[in-house]
């Protein structure tokens, strides 16, 4: 009889990139970055490098801030005000950081909890849904026929 290996196998790892997963955490990192930088998560990341500023006057409760503008910043902003001589990315005195983000809290931060927390289980109950009518069976065998390293 043939001796055996004592060497085990490492346990079969799924590379796929989950499209539900990535959804969902779009969705509460978008509702977070709102709530203390005041704007989406796309606009957050992009805007100043990829895409112009996009600043615009606000209609709303913030309008008392100071500067007129909205209290978003960007990530760009951010990088600007902590380069030493960077530029101020309209923070000053009456208009600091933590204010911003103080009013951005206010505003915006009740509902981002309450994205916070809906959003996952929300997802797990589609995700269940879908899974006992055979929706996510049929999508990661199109996912896998296409080569595409997804699923749902």
């Amino acid at each position: 009889m043939a001796r055996r290996s004592k060497r085990k196998s490492a346990p079969r790892r799924q590379n796929n990139l989950s499209l539900t997963g990535v959804a969902q955490t779009y969705i509460v990192g978008s509702a977070l970055s709102r709530a203390t930088f005041g704007m989406d998560l796309a606009p957050f990341l992009l805007e100043g490098w990829a895409t112009p500023h996009s600043k615009k006057q606000t209609t709303g409760s913030m309008v008392g801030m100071g500067s007129g503008w909205t209290q978003g910043i960007s990530l760009a902003e951010l990088v600007e005000i902590a380069v030493p001589g960077g530029q101020s990315a309209g923070i000053n005195a009456t208009n600091t950081l933590p204010k911003m983000i103080r009013a951005n809290m206010k505003a915006f931060g009740p509902a981002a909890i309450g994205t916070a927390i809906v959003t996952p289980i929300a997802f797990k109950m589609g995700r269940r849904l879908l899974s006992r009518s055979g929706v996510t069976r049929y999508a990661n065998k199109a996912f896998k026929m296409t080569g595409l390293p997804v699923r749902v």
